[in-house]
């Protein structure tokens, strides 16, 4: 109990007066521990509060995935691009025989057996091409994996002139891998 102007207030909180309260909660507050003890020095509490000079494991996790990522797509698209340059070789080999052997289909005698009219079709020992890439034009049982047939048409599109269709397959197994078609016109008279 205590008096303030002649006049007693009694506090009583769960039981407890005012005097009770106020020990309860001074000793509570002796009992608590200076930021300094707890956390140490300043160095010590700017470590543990996140703001140290290094990187944490995840920010590196999170730089290797992202890395790993990058990297994938760069050999994604570097073999691609190895695959792409490699069609682009045997198109333009198959390209530069097809063109070679209309060139010579064109330079034939008008009336030469390859230029009567309709679907002509060698074996890879006469069809005026280099099969096998050794530099030798239709040699005996020549092996190689691409095929040539050319398809000749009469006064097309004029009087006295032969159209001339020649078509080069390069395939691989069973699959056909490319294949082009070039046209050339050979007039009847030179």
């Amino acid at each position: 109990m205590q008096k303030y102007a002649n006049t007693i207030i009694i506090i009583n909180i769960n039981n407890r007066t005012v005097n009770e309260v106020n020990m309860k909660y001074q000793e509570h507050l002796s009992s608590i521990k200076p930021a300094d003890q707890f956390f140490g020095n300043k160095k010590n509490r700017a470590k543990i509060q996140g703001n140290s000079d290094g990187f944490t494991i995840m920010e590196i996790l999170i730089a290797i995935c992202i890395f790993a990522i990058g990297i994938l797509a760069v050999l994604t698209m570097q073999s691609r691009s190895f695959i792409s340059t490699s069609d682009s070789k045997k198109l333009s080999s198959i390209t530069e025989k097809g063109v070679s052997l209309l060139e010579h289909l064109i330079s034939l005698p008008e009336d030469h057996a390859y230029l009567s009219g309709g679907t002509h079709a060698n074996t890879s020992s006469t069809d005026f091409i280099d099969n096998n890439n050794n530099g030798t034009i239709d040699e005996q049982f020549e092996p190689g994996d691409i095929t040539a047939t050319w398809v000749v048409q009469d006064n097309v599109p004029l009087q006295e002139t032969k159209t001339i269709e020649v078509t080069l397959t390069h395939t691989m197994g069973t699959q056909t891998q490319k294949s082009i078609t070039i046209g050339g016109i050979k007039p009847s008279k030179f």
